[in-house]
């Protein structure tokens, strides 16, 4: 629960190079507040967002259709309107829905629309899906002339496949088009190949149809009126398994919700009527608050850092005036155990996306040089918000810190005037020194600009590496069918996204999978990062860069990156790893070099064998660069009465031991695969347990360190394992929603997440929070207080918020007011203050404190105390939403 912590000294200058090497021209946020975008004038439905070289731009229905701007997620700004109807042509009315995608320097939406007409049957049955393009997100678009396909479709979604590149459509289909098409009524979802970017193939396969009380138009399957509805389908992939999230129900109700299924294979080949599809009940999101409802009609983007999921969805905020003013949420999306898990709709601060440690946009004046974040060699150039160059040249990201695992962005181009051979356009995948290197370059045929290659090439250890060459088939097939006007496949800009987890080096092209390779050279090697193009070529242009310390692990490999101390340690599955083991006493594996003190890390975990009433398995939270110094948490395979998720810290130089313990609910069943993921903060650790806040300890935790897994008395499984180094610091104040129960310890008590404040004369409530469920009240005619000590704060700068309510009085608004006051004090300073006076009946509102903790002094870190002091009067007043950051 600090910054500025003291370090070792082997790691102390990189630590502080590394957090602050962010190179971008706009301020990176650490919080915010849904929803991002709309409000009861302007609203946003059915939001769809694409990447484009490290910026945003999201889409969502209207007519015209508007497309609005970010470089977060979080701020936007309307860019301006990019499509209209057409009412002498087939889309008419009812422009829903757009999705654009990015393919070889071409920008193709997909909507849908219908004719015009008083007959409710005519514009209904009319219903179609078409495609229109542009050469610049911004727009105009053009429409390609005519539908797509030759069915009844809502809510197109194009989705390319990560494995092989093939592009297919996603929608909801009318099941009442088919001859057979009881037992179910409304719509359902189909899939189909997308050879061309303006036909199917009009050879759909199903994906799923409705089943569900919740799905049905109105929530009531029994009432007589039984029609389904599955709309807004949007496509994940992940470890070999396809996952489509909908929208079921009618959209105007408030059981509007997102629910999924998923299948090993995205085209069944089993026709309209397949079943290969798995659904998973209930809903994964809805909302149930009275402040959100209908949450629906989503999308999946990747963070800055290009490792979280991000969800865009809409929904309705109170007060509910309209169904039709839907407003934009941004959400992040978590996997457990194979299953998709969010946080419920909310509108309390959270943790803004997360970003890259460093990045790079080039919105700056042009230039002749890249500035000082580069070691460039060669010719370079700021030319229009791009990085250009001339042949043979070089830019190492030097501002960066050598890494061993990390996730590389990079949306490069060929530049043809330059070009004396073949136009190519690269990157160094790794830059250890002029003798250890790997490069990746996307290559334009000499003869055929229209065919494109990916060449890996390199050395390592003074020794040459065999060229591979991989041939893109999928970007030079679409381009063969590509609108007029469409550039050549190597002078279009392509996203090069390089994974270096350990020794294996993996790159992906457009979000398809292309490469992978294992350089055990490279194993325990840290490298930098770069730009390159080759003598001889042509020089190019790049954009968007991002570099985000991190890895994943399916563990196809087993146990090949990983350092075991003790136990056995091996994969007797695909995708699994195992600690076989039947001896008795805790055993721990370890990956990575890099030592941290802000990282998550994340792993599904199955206990399927004990050896003693007392077994665990969990995750290693840190270790020591000595091993000397570990965290353990895990959860007990106690099944009577209950299991337990327990938090143990042991120095075996000290000889000290603490644990931290917390009772599951009843039914834990430990035979299924749990996801267990840690937060660390520096000394704040904060663990869920299949994505809910099961823990949140401060450890005094001086040395920087790296995860791993464990057992104690077990044989455990273990799966889906992956690790990020983080640069937003999360809420650092504990139960800052007040969604959890605790008994008040007093002044002094050391606060977890179970007793985090000190109360006087004030409880928690679950009559209208500002969010959630919980919030904290301070009863009419008694003055009450929250206090909660927060120890290990580094110097910077901070901001405590919340959200203080005065109730209604029924007596008038006459009486004496609420007051109260929000304050903060570091160590024994006088306290930094945000008074506050509420009228009877006010709505929430937000109160805000910002301090900062100067460098220097006797003391590394610093002990912060919150206090919120109240004075109902006649009112009770309440507090919610605490956030300090």
């Amino acid at each position: 629960f600090c910054h500025g912590m003291m370090m070792g000294p082997q790691r102390m200058h990189f630590l502080l190079v590394l957090l602050a090497s962010i190179s971008i021209s706009h301020a990176a946020r650490t919080s915010y507040t849904n929803p991002v975008l709309g409000n009861s004038t302007s609203g946003v439905a059915d939001p769809f967002i694409l990447k484009y070289n490290g910026e945003y731009y999201l889409y969502s229905t209207g007519d015209p259709v508007q497309v609005h701007h970010s470089y977060d997620l979080v701020e936007w700004q309307l860019s301006g309107n990019v499509f209209r109807s057409n009412r002498s042509s087939w889309y008419q009315c009812d422009l829903w829905a757009p999705e654009v995608i990015y393919d070889n320097g071409i920008f193709y939406m997909y909507f849908c629309a219908s004719l015009c007409s008083s007959d409710f049957l005519t514009n209904e049955l009319n219903r179609r899906m078409g495609v229109a393009w542009s050469l610049s997100p911004l727009g105009p678009f053009k429409d390609s002339g005519a539908p797509i396909s030759s069915f009844w479709g809502i809510d197109a979604h194009v989705f390319r496949d990560g494995s092989d590149g093939q592009k297919y459509l996603v929608y909801s289909f009318l099941y009442e088009y088919l001859p057979d098409y009881l037992p179910s009524m409304g719509t359902g979802l189909v899939v189909d190949s997308l050879q061309v970017w303006n036909k199917a193939d009009n050879n759909p396969s199903s994906v799923s149809r409705g089943s569900e009380a919740w799905e049905d138009k109105d929530g009531d399957p029994t009432n007589g009126s039984l029609r389904y509805t599955m709309e807004g389908p949007a496509t994940m992939q992940r470890d070999g398994v396809y996952y489509v999230v909908y929208s079921g129900g009618s959209w105007d109700m408030p059981t509007y919700a997102l629910g999924y299924v998923s299948s090993p294979v995205l085209e069944s080949g089993e026709g309209i009527n397949g079943t290969v599809w798995h659904k998973t009940t209930p809903p994964f999101l809805r909302s149930y608050t009275d402040r959100v409802a209908a949450p629906g009609h989503n999308a999946f983007v990747k963070a800055p850092n290009n490792i979280d999921d991000i969800c865009i969805y809409h929904a309705r905020v109170s007060p509910f005036v309209s169904p039709g003013e839907r407003v934009g949420f941004v959400s992040r999306t978590f996997f457990n155990g194979g299953h998709i898990h969010m946080d419920q709709p909310t509108i309390a601060p959270q943790d803004a996306p997360d970003g890259p440690i460093f990045q790079d946009i080039f919105h700056r004046n042009d230039s002749s040089s890249l500035g000082p974040n580069y070691k460039q060699t060669g010719g370079w150039r700021i030319d229009t918000h791009q990085a250009c160059s001339t042949p043979a040249s070089s830019a190492i990201v030097a501002s960066a810190p050598p890494l061993a695992d990390y996730v590389f962005e990079a949306n490069v181009k060929a530049l043809s005037s330059q070009a004396t051979s073949s136009p190519c356009s690269g990157l160094y995948a790794f830059y250890g020194d002029n003798n250890n290197y790997i490069n990746a370059s996307i290559c334009g045929s000499p003869n055929n600009l229209d065919r494109c290659a990916l060449s890996v090439s390199g050395v390592l250890d003074s020794v040459p590496l065999a060229s591979v060459v991989v041939n893109l088939s999928f970007l030079s097939d679409a381009q063969t069918s590509a609108p007029s006007g469409a550039p050549p496949c190597s002078l279009a800009y392509h996203q090069i996204i390089v994974t270096k987890a350990a020794g294996q080096l993996l790159i992906a092209v457009d979000g398809v999978n292309v490469f992978s390779q294992i350089y055990k050279a490279i194993w325990h090697s840290e490298g930098y990062v770069g730009l390159q193009t080759s003598a001889g070529g042509a020089g190019a242009c790049y954009d968007g860069l991002a570099l985000t310390p991190a890895w994943s692990d399916s563990f196809l490999q087993g146990a090949m990156w990983w350092t075991a101390n003790g136990g056995t340690w091996s994969s007797p599955a695909q995708n699994v790893l195992a600690q076989v083991s039947t001896a008795k006493g805790t055993f721990y594996t370890t990956r990575g070099i890099f030592y941290d003190t802000q990282y998550e890390f994340s792993v599904d975990i199955l206990i399927n064998s004990v050896d003693s009433t007392n077994s665990t398995a969990g995750i290693v939270a840190a270790t020591s660069q000595t091993g000397e110094d570990i965290i353990y948490a895990g959860f007990t395979s106690t099944i009577w009465p209950m299991a337990n998720f327990i938090v143990t810290r042991v120095n075996s130089q000290t000889g000290q031991t603490s644990q931290n313990i917390t009772i599951l609910p009843r039914g834990f069943q430990r035979q299924l695969f749990h996801n267990i993921r840690v937060v660390r903060h520096n000394n704040l650790f904060s663990f869920y347990l299949d994505n809910k806040l099961t823990a949140d300890v401060f450890i005094d935790f001086p040395s920087p360190s790296i995860p791993g897994l464990f057992t104690t008395n077990a044989r455990a499984m273990f799966s889906s394992s992956w690790y990020k180094h983080t640069l937003v610091p999360g809420n650092l104040a504990l139960n800052g929603g007040f969604e959890d129960d605790q008994v008040d310890g007093g002044a002094g008590t050391t606060a977890t997440k179970g007793n985090a404040w000190a109360l006087t004369n004030a409880y928690m409530s679950m009559a209208g929070p500002h969010s959630g469920m919980r919030k904290l009240v301070v009863t009419s005619g008694t003055k009450g207080s929250a206090v909660q000590t927060c120890s290990g704060l580094g110097p910077g700068a901070y901001v405590l918020s919340a959200y203080v309510n005065c109730e209604y009085s029924p007596f008038g608004s006459g009486l004496p007011l609420c007051s109260s006051s929000l304050q903060v004090q570091v160590d024994n300073g006088p306290p930094y203050v945000n008074s506050t006076v509420n009228t009877a009946g006010a709505e929430w509102t937000p109160v805000q404190v910002a301090f900062s903790i100067s460098p220097g002094g006797d003391a590394a870190t610093h002990t912060v105390t919150v206090q919120w002091t109240a004075s109902a009067g006649l009112n009770a007043i309440s507090l919610d939403d605490v956030f300090l950051q």
